[in-house]
């Protein structure tokens, strides 16, 4: 932790002689507190090893046991705090760094959630290697009371002035005092079940046991809870500490004289991967298979593909083991369980052996929850005794592993032992798409496929008798033929019969394939090379045009599904002109006359499906929620719910939020006939406040567009000028509203995918922190492709008060117990009212300072300083804000879309259609790194310099290493960007700038003005993390003035442009 004039050298030597230039944040706060920061405590060599001895300030040993460790990385803090010589320390944790050293001197600890506490000035090599886990800060003491002390100086305002990125959320007395929950649902458990872990010693299983019991007396219900997938959650944290292949590790320890127990981390850094898998092999032999896991995990990634897919995957454990928190009917509160599987161990025992048992700790860093240690007790002599029975047990059965564990316990009379407290919340039907095929029909296609399969079978037989290639062309023609008849209706009619046909046809290709390749060595040498080329073409081409026509038969297939729904649901109903008028109203005005009886939330469903109806010809709606009027009519019979303030409410979504039973296409075939089996957890605590789903909104393939229009559901266009896009990706969203088809909407955002189609269309949205809503069930394939940017659910409307009703309904404690991963921030009143802070500063920027960076257009600049005006006249304090670095901002931000390369996009677009707008991407994912750079030095010449980034940034990364060193990058821009929030004495509360057209020369954009008159203008209106609320307020005071002095009548305007556009062009009217 950086102290201003010190050093900071994670114990290597290469770091001497290097003062900190200030102190770290959280020494900040608490010197401005009055504690008096007066000792730095040693720790291992980059903080990786469980004896915290360094060559730089000496050996460290258990202050009981000269035999034992104390344990690290933090046991130079653990030790001068058990032996009195500090009431309050601080350390990091990155996978148990606090909690073990404290576990083994008996002292108390906390580790935050990420992000509780401010990391500004935490200096780690760690989370530059690794692609999930992040240190964190978290005091130390010997009694709770200090740790409580501790966070309760710690979270307050001037941390949250200092560190924009921490959310404010202050000390909790109530949570705390229990005066909110008296009785809580707590989870044990005593070991992990799976066939890699390590069972505790008999000490820690009783203390976890004793534990149990004394909160059971004290009234709280304990419950035992089982982790998923121990065995999974070990290798992918090994995974990721080796995510770089263990080169950053290499360079930070290289040259380094280290303790006993990291020499053989050390040698493991430099064996090669095939030689780990065979030395994992023999480990699993001889010491079983703990320690073959740490070895082969120990491989790490090697390829960019290979870190991002890892991170997929630990964000998969993550909403898995938060299913396993919230799955019964009591959710859990509370787990305790061991800190480590035993007590402070031998010095003389292998490091290897040590580290079968991190999974204890470093679990709860994997999935980011608070995990605190209090010591419960001591060894016990009728411990040793049975640790004593289990050794031999163990050397019995030839168990080395558990043998050197249970050996470590002899002699441990009188340790400290402790238990870990970890908090888990961080404060039906199924539409058949494809249709019954005839028994006649099915006779027909066994008949081809037997057909088909009787060629194959002939082309072996040919290959084995060496006949001519002109009769093995010959038999090829046949066998496609026969997958694929050549009469046009029987084409269309295997078409209309479904997918399993064709699948059969695309194996029957690759079944070919198959003989071909086993038998294609008995030519001679130019057969061979001639007949392996012809093969793998004609082969290779038969089966892309197979999966095409499979396509298309899908795609077929669903476009008659939703236009006989479509009419079912939607055309067939009668227009009502009474109800009309409750199409234009807000969230806020329909929840009064929902309540006042003027209309029944049945009847407000109608209408917006007639408005619905009539905006068909946008394409902007993907799917009809049938179920929608059931649950419509059992609202009109249950009044009970109607406080909340979208009860009754229709809502739509984009169609990438799980909706049970629905597709979430992306806008993309191939993951047609895919219903969700579930809803996300944005729609089910919407259903349970009363709203209504109605419809589901299209979007782009794979939300990679400025132009919503898919193959699947057709083109979009802006409804003021067909000649312009309508924004995306979530376009088919913006248009529902805008058109007045919906009262409310949710979609998604991972770069402007909310604030782009709601700024061309004339809407508000809200994108909000990542993790204040949840993203459980939110289906997206760019997260899995790039290394940083993550997608978060936001709300849509025409105005802010729909949205404030939306965030208000949504931050609440349904959500919170469904997603354990959500801060449970309520929506803050005082924020949004302006009770607790009436004057903000505001910063504001009508362009970026950068040679790569596009001036805006004349109207966006005017738009941004009217808004400046219009705010200073209220009273606020409106200054300049110079963003920091924009052309790294861009070169970072298109760089982490193309982390692995290109391949995620390549994968999901390959045999896609896609709309013009995307043919340029498609093509680049294709092009080498060479010649890519020489397109963006041309570029450079012919188009601006902003082209030229963008050509070069596609390039992307090629390998682990470069992966992580974009990840460090971006962490490094956050907090630099943070850093010129807070620099002036009065930090911004709020930003305005103006919202960017897209990625163009000067040239092109000052040419796409010509002809805009009367389209939308809007301003973007950015807040500190966790702060919606404030954000939301200003929106409302800047939607209030300017409709009170009518600087521009948006929404009567839009209104009326869609009710002369739909109803002229709308069939038979």
């Amino acid at each position: 932790l950086s102290l201003k004039g010190y050093d900071t050298t994670l114990g290597l030597i290469k770091n001497l002689n290097n003062p900190a230039s200030e102190d770290a944040v959280v020494v900040k706060v608490l010197r401005s507190a009055g504690a008096v920061p007066f000792v730095t405590t040693s720790m291992p060599p980059s903080g990786l090893s469980m004896d915290a001895s360094s060559a730089i300030y000496g050996e460290q040993r258990h202050f009981a046991d000269k035999g034992r460790l104390a344990g690290g990385s933090s046991g130079g803090e653990a030790l001068l705090l058990a032996g009195c010589g500090s009431p309050l320390g601080f350390g990091s944790d990155i996978a148990g760094s606090l909690r073990i050293p404290a576990a083994f001197c008996g002292i108390s600890c906390l580790k935050p959630t990420f992000k509780r506490l401010s990391h500004f000035g935490l200096v780690s090599n760690n989370t530059r290697n690794n692609s999930r886990l992040d240190a964190c800060v978290g005091p130390m003491a010997r009694k709770v009371d200090s740790l409580v002390d501790a966070m309760r100086t710690l979270l307050g305002p001037e941390m949250f002035s200092l560190d924009p990125t921490i959310p404010p959320i202050p000390f909790d007395e109530a949570l705390f005092s229990g005066s909110r929950k008296k009785s809580l649902v707590i989870g044990y458990y005593t070991h992990f079940k799976g066939e890699a872990q390590v069972p505790p010693a008999p000490s820690v299983e009783r203390a976890v046991l004793e534990v149990k019991a004394l909160l059971q007396s004290q009234g709280h219900l304990v419950k035992e809870f089982v982790p998923p997938s121990p065995d999974l959650a070990e290798e992918l944290l090994l995974s990721t500490f080796f995510s770089d292949g263990g080169a950053g590790l290499r360079s930070a320890l290289s040259n380094e004289p280290l303790p006993k127990h990291m020499h053989l981390l050390r040698l493991s850094l430099y064996i090669p991967g095939f030689l780990k898998h065979l030395l994992a092999f023999i480990a699993g032999l001889f010491l079983g298979k703990p320690a073959a896991i740490i070895l082969s995990s120990s491989i790490g990634c090697h390829s960019s593909v290979s870190v991002l897919e890892l991170r997929h995957r630990i964000a998969q454990y993550e909403e898995a083991f938060a299913k396993a928190i919230c799955a019964s009917d009591s959710p859990f509160d509370v787990i305790i369980c061991p800190t480590f599987a035993y007590p402070a161990p031998l010095a003389s025992t292998a490091e290897i052996f040590l580290d079968t048992s991190l999974l204890y700790t470093a679990l709860y860093n994997l999935v980011d929850y608070p995990a605190g240690v209090v010591p419960v007790g001591v060894v016990t002599a009728e411990d040793v005794k049975s640790a004593a029975k289990l050794l031999e047990d163990y050397r019995r059965s030839g168990d080395r592993t558990n043998a050197a564990l249970a050996n470590m316990q002899i002699g441990s009379e009188g340790l400290p032992l402790a238990v870990q407290v970890a908090d888990p919340c961080r404060r039906n039907w199924r539409l058949n798409l494809l249709r019954q095929r005839s028994s006649s029909s099915t006779n027909c296609s066994a008949f081809m496929i037997y057909s088909s399969r009787v060629y194959v079978a002939a082309l072996a037989h040919m290959l084995e008798d060496d006949l001519p290639v002109s009769l093995v062309v010959g038999c090829l023609a046949r066998i496609w033929a026969e997958a694929w008849p050549a009469d046009h209706k029987a084409r269309r009619r295997h078409c209309c019969e479904g997918v399993t046909l064709l699948d059969t046809q695309v194996d029957i290709m690759r079944e070919t394939w198959v003989i071909l390749l086993s038998s294609i060595t008995d030519f001679g040498w130019w057969r061979l090379v001639c007949g392996y080329l012809v093969t793998f073409l004609v082969v290779k081409l038969s089966c892309i045009w197979l999966q095409r026509r499979k396509a298309h038969a899908i795609l077929a297939e669903k476009r008659r599904r939703l236009t006989k729904i479509r009419q079912t649901s939607l055309l067939h109903l009668q227009k009502n002109p009474q109800l009309e008028h409750f199409c234009s109203l807000s969230t806020r005005e329909l929840a009064v006359k929902i309540r006042s009886g003027e209309v029944q939330p049945l009847q407000l469903l109608h209408a917006f499906q007639q408005r619905a109806a009539e905006l068909l010809l946008q394409n902007c709606i993907a799917e009809v929620i049938l179920e929608a009027n059931d649950q419509a009519k059992a609202l009109d019979l249950d009044k009970q719910a109607s406080q909340s303030p979208l009860f009754g409410i229709p809502v739509s979504f984009k169609e990438n939020l799980s909706l049970k039973g629905y597709d979430t296409t992306l806008g993309l075939i191939k993951n047609l006939n895919n219903p969700a089996s579930e809803d996300a957890v944005v729609v089910k605590v919407l259903r349970s406040a009363g709203a209504v789903p109605f419809v589901t909104t299209s979007m782009p393939p794979s939300g990679l567009s400025m132009d919503a229009s898919s193959a699947i559901y057709g083109e979009q266009r802006h409804f003021a000028d067909k000649g312009r896009l309508a924004g995306g990706s979530s376009g088919g969203e913006a248009l529902l509203l805008a058109g007045c088809g919906s009262p409310l909407g949710f979609g998604s955002d991972i770069a402007g995918s909310l604030r782009i189609p709601a700024a061309f269309c004339g809407i508000s949205c809200l994108k909000p922190t990542f993790k204040r809503l949840s993203h459980f069930g939110l289906v997206s394939n760019n997260t899995r492709n790039n290394s940083r940017l993550d997608a978060c659910v936001g709300p849509m409307a025409r105005k802010v008060d729909s949205l404030v009703d939306a965030m208000r309904t949504l931050l609440g404690p349904e959500m919170f117990s469904l997603d354990p991963t959500i801060p449970p921030i309520p929506f803050d009143e005082a924020l949004f009212s302006g009770s607790r802070k009436k004057s903000l500063v505001i910063g504001y920027y009508t362009h970026f300072k950068g040679e790569a960076q596009v001036p805006p257009a004349p109207s966006v600049e005017r738009a941004v300083l009217e808004v400046k005006a219009l705010l200073q006249s209220q009273g606020h304090l409106v200054k300049e804000f110079v963003p920091p670095s924009p052309d790294l901002a861009e070169e970072l931000l298109l760089s982490t879309f193309f982390s692995d390369g290109g391949a995620g996009l390549r994968s999901a677009l390959s045999n896609e259609p896609l709309p013009k707008h995307m043919h340029l991407l498609r093509l680049s994912l294709y092009i080498p790194g060479f010649l890519k750079h020489l397109l963006a030095f041309i570029a450079g010449l012919f188009l601006g310099k902003p082209a030229a980034i963008i050509l070069s940034s596609s390039i992307g990364c090629h390998s682990s290493v470069s992966v992580l060193e974009l990840r460090h990058r971006i962490a490094q821009y956050e907090e630099a960007f943070a850093k010129a929030i807070c620099a002036s004495d009065s930090p911004f509360d709020l930003l305005e700038d103006y919202r960017r057209s897209g990625d163009r020369t000067n040239a092109a954009l000052a040419n796409m003005q010509i002809g805009s008159e009367g389209l939308p203008l809007a301003v973007q209106v950015v807040g500190r993390p966790m702060q919606e609320e404030l954000v939301l307020r200003v929106m409302k005071e800047i939607e209030y003035s300017a409709e009170k002095e009518q600087l521009y009548e948006l929404f009567r305007l839009q209104y009326l442009l869609f009710s002369r556009i739909c109803f002229c062009t709308r069939p038979g009217v």
